[in-house]
């Protein structure tokens, strides 16, 4: 069984960001309020889009529960990224190991390899947190089309 997922990404300073809107989202569980941090004015994220990301994804390996959390490997076995300065393929072999905690919030440790347009490798590491409410968490298993309004990733 095969997915797809697909990710914006910006460039600043030199590093790669995944894109997310900016805000406040409420979230069930201990930690009710995630609130992105105040950057001082004298440090401005100074970014513009990069590319944005699709790749494909074998149905998770289900490791269980850990101390953290409950533990899932996604593995990446291919995909694209397009861009107006950046393109290429997402290479097989890279992965997201997520723990998911008690409230469902999963925490991303995403590694890929990526081959640009003109034959460059690049490694890409990200982290971020994901929330998807259980009515949304359906309808992606069933294969539905959902928009980034109803789910939570940064």
């Amino acid at each position: 069984m095969s997915h797809q997922s697909r990710r914006s990404f910006l460039a600043a300073g030199g590093a790669l960001l995944a894109a997310t809107p900016l805000g406040a989202v409420d979230l069930p569980g201990p930690r009710q309020r995630v609130t992105r941090a105040v950057r001082p004015a004298m440090w401005p994220l100074d970014s513009r889009h990069l590319f944005d990301l699709t790749a494909q994804i074998e149905a998770p390996q289900n490791i269980g529960q850990t101390p953290s959390g409950t533990r899932q490997v996604f593995y990446v076995t291919g995909g694209s990224f397009q861009g107006e300065r950046l393109s290429g393929d997402v290479l097989p072999g890279g992965g997201d190991w997520m723990v998911r905690d008690a409230s469902g919030v999963g925490r991303l440790d995403v590694r890929l390899s990526v081959r640009t347009h003109d034959g460059h490798l690049v490694y890409v590491r990200y982290r971020g947190v994901l929330w998807i409410p259980p009515d949304t968490r359906s309808r992606m298993q069933a294969g539905e089309a959902v928009g980034a309004a109803d789910y939570y990733f940064r």
